[in-house]
């Protein structure tokens, strides 16, 4: 069999030369990982099939030089000449730098940096790019992020360059910029005559395929002429809950062809004894990842972190709120077979779990406006703020209502509140309130609206949990904001759970990922998202329990 190798599009093409060759690529082409080429009388052949490929009889020599890449993890080098303006980089940091040039100089540049959270990415990024710049390689650096983060990007390089950026050397957007074509001619008008770098930074955002703003990076990213040279995405978290969620941003990193069809026909979903989810051939894909994205982990030795769940007894009305709402929707699941939950009722199944986990940790969300509300969830985060003194505390909420009304509780903290809406215009006044003035030592802050881009490891290492939800890259990302490069401290983190609700689940689950999160890939192996995780029977047996509690 004749097997060629087409990296734009990263796609495997065979010709046959046997019956036995054309059986097993029919066999390949009626599973959907195969494409016939009538014109080029061959098969197109994605990526993501090459453990199917590698099964086949290619011989020793050949095997190696076709699937070595998948077999081991590429080598990074250890040294590097130091940029002559980003310095006092960490190992680990010079060795990434080293990759993305070796990468480059190789014509292959990498494809993406997913060391975790408080790495410090941005700087390695900066430093590498300032290289390529001095070698010529490249020109602008166009950085695509969360709204928040623009300005987070700008201050680090002035602080790593030492000047600020000239007009057409670095351009920061946020993603909604690709969905407006004004915004979109302006960027294609940045990069105009420049050899441009584009980074995604947060880009697990990016995690669904369907989103126009997904669709329109994806478009963008494309290797043509007038726009970006090489895409590094950059992310703590690369996937938001499920393996399948990587593969917008395998495509847009790489130009990969590859269908959503192909892809959950290679790592179909698969149901465990206990009612958990897990992807089949999992492993092939995190040898794909190995090949072409840089992570590593424990690389930087940072202070001790250590997570206290706090159960909250639910009031009595409260209680029966919860009750009486639980065994409703326990009746509407009795009344319904497997087939029509998972075809069409998961979406209210979700809904309704939102709702019961409002009533856990605010039942005034669902208009108990009684004022003993949250008695219980008071008096927990009293004794962590006397407990704690003087240090600065945050809570981290993802309703608006709960940050104001802690905010109010505690006035001699000189509280600060950020909603992240749209009508509040002093949220940075509040932030950097917040992290210089000595007599600010709490803050309410929107899990939503600031999990991502805020530095307070230099101000802060205590954080509480007001509620929390199944997002596995909202819980990671905002912990990572007091657990980072520069903390010295010990962080502590609290995580109010109301005692026997969902509230009690959610946490266990999210436990489990830091333990299932595959450690090169950070691609998590199992379990990943609570309305995937639980099927009808377990969401009954679980609602049985809590209604009767």
């Amino acid at each position: 069999m004749k097997i060629g190798w087409h990296n734009p599009t990263r796609q495997w093409f065979l010709q046959p030369q046997s019956d036995a060759d054309q059986l097993r690529l029919g066999r390949l082409a009626r599973s959907g990982l195969a494409r016939r080429d009538g014109i080029r009388q061959g098969f197109w052949v994605p990526e993501i099939a090459w453990a199917d490929l590698a099964a086949w009889p290619w011989g020793w020599k050949n095997h190696r030089t076709l699937f070595g890449r998948y077999l081991k993890t590429p080598k990074v080098p250890a040294l590097f000449r130091k940029p002559p303006v980003v310095t006092n980089l960490l190992d680990y940091q010079e060795e990434a730098v080293a990759y993305f040039l070796e990468r480059n100089g190789k014509g292959f540049p990498p494809k993406g940096l997913f060391d975790p959270m408080g790495y410090g990415k941005s700087v390695m990024v900066l430093s590498a790019w300032a290289l390529m710049r001095d070698l010529r390689w490249v020109d602008a650096l166009l950085v695509v992020c969360p709204k928040r983060v623009i300005g987070e990007w700008y201050a680090e390089f002035r602080k790593h360059m030492g000047r600020p950026p000239a007009e057409d050397e670095l351009l920061v957007v946020n993603y909604e910029a690709f969905t407006s074509v004004k915004r979109r001619r302006a960027i294609l008008d940045f990069l105009l005559n420049q050899r441009a770098i584009m980074v995604l930074d947060e880009a697990h955002l990016l995690g669904n395929g369907n989103s126009k703003r997904t669709l329109a990076v994806e478009w963008f990213a494309r290797q043509e002429p007038g726009r970006p040279v090489a895409v590094w995405p950059l992310s703590g978290t690369p996937v938001r809950n499920r393996l399948p969620s990587f593969l917008p941003l395998y495509r847009i990193a790489t130009g990969a062809v590859v269908t959503q069809q192909q892809f959950e026909t290679k790592y179909p979903a698969r149901w465990k004894a206990d009612g958990s989810r897990f992807y089949k051939n999992a492993d092939q894909f995190t040898a794909i990842f190995r090949a072409l994205f840089l992570r590593r982990s424990g690389r930087l030795k940072l202070p001790p972190k250590e997570i206290f769940p706090v159960r909250i007894p639910l009031n009595p009305r409260q209680r029966e709120q919860y009750r009486q709402m639980a065994e409703e929707f326990l009746v509407e699941l009795q009344g319904i077979d497997d087939a029509t939950f998972t075809l069409k009722a998961r979406k209210n199944a979700f809904s309704q779990m939102t709702r019961l986990l409002q009533i856990s940790s605010d039942p005034a969300l669902l208009g108990d406006q009684g004022a003993d509300a949250a008695d219980e969830r008071f008096a927990a985060l009293t004794e962590i703020l006397e407990e704690a003194g003087d240090e600065k505390i945050l809570v981290w909420s993802r309703y608006p209502g709960v940050l104001d009304r802690v905010v109010a509780a505690y006035p001699e903290r000189n509280p600060v509140a950020l909603h992240g809406r749209r009508s509040d215009r002093d949220n940075d006044n509040g932030k950097e309130r917040f992290i210089n003035d000595p007599g600010c030592t709490l803050a309410g802050i929107s899990v939503d609206a600031f999990g991502q881009g805020l530095n307070l490891q230099e101000n802060c290492h205590i954080a509480v949990y007001w509620d929390i939800s199944w997002r596995f890259d909202k819980f990671v990302q905002s912990m990572a904001r007091i657990h980072r490069l520069g903390q010295t401290k010990g962080v502590s983190i609290f995580v109010f759970v109301g005692e026997d609700t969902l509230d009690e689940y959610v946490l266990d689950m999210l436990m489990s990922k830091f333990d299932a999160q595959a450690e090169v890939t950070g691609v998590p192996e199992e379990g990943l998202g609570l309305a995937d995780l639980l099927t009808r029977s377990d969401l009954i047996r679980l609602l049985k329990k809590e209604a009767t509690a």
